[in-house]
């Protein structure tokens, strides 16, 4: 049929009410399209995902996760890693963690064992020295010049005193400063 031939209505655009489903001009005219606000929000949110940052906690939790511990173990390491402070020391004593885990000595120390081979190295000790000396250890570096000194002199090291530190350790003031360089400069002082 020609338009002639269709049924003379009055038709109108006012008369017409939008589906649900309808795009309305006034979506386009404001610079944003429901299918632009859908697409805005999936890039928002993949954004905020792509940007959050995991807690030390949970980054330890989820490796711990993936090693097979008795749950008796498992709750342990869950509690040691709630308990670490925002640097990743464990300051919290023993038989703290006796009491509130119903642990022995022994499964206490497999648990921080373990702990304290996750990623990053060093976290659930009790000091930055004792982190920097189990960094050393779990880089097999166990009887290096770096340990001796950090065992021996920390307080040394911490006021740049090199000549002191080699004549403490009979070794030449080269050596004390390539065990820095190498070994105890890359060290993490605060692995949390």
């Amino acid at each position: 049929p020609t338009l002639e031939e269709l049924p003379n209505e009055n038709l109108s655009l006012d008369d017409h009410k939008p589906d649900e489903g309808d795009l309305i001009f006034d979506d386009y005219a404001s610079g944003s399209s429901p299918i632009q606000n859908q697409m805005g929000s999936k890039h928002d949110f993949l954004i905020d995902s792509l940007t959050s940052e995991v807690s030390l906690q949970e980054h330890l939790m989820e490796q711990a996760g993936c090693l097979d511990l008795s749950n008796k173990l498992k709750n342990i390491v869950s509690f040691i890693v709630g308990s670490l402070d925002e640097k990743g020391f464990l300051d919290l004593p023993e038989e703290e963690i006796m009491m509130q885990t119903h642990a022995t000595h022994e499964e206490i120390s497999e648990a921080l064992s373990i702990v304290q081979q996750l990623d990053p190295l060093g976290v659930g000790c009790k000091d930055i020295v004792s982190s920097l000396l189990m960094q050393l250890k779990l880089k097999n570096k166990e009887n290096s010049l770096a340990t001796k000194i950090l065992k021996n002199c920390y307080h040394l090291l911490l006021h740049n005193r090199i000549a002191e530190i080699a004549k403490y350790l009979s070794v030449s003031k080269n050596e004390v400063l390539e065990a820095i360089k190498k070994d105890i400069s890359c060290l993490d002082p605060a692995p949390g």
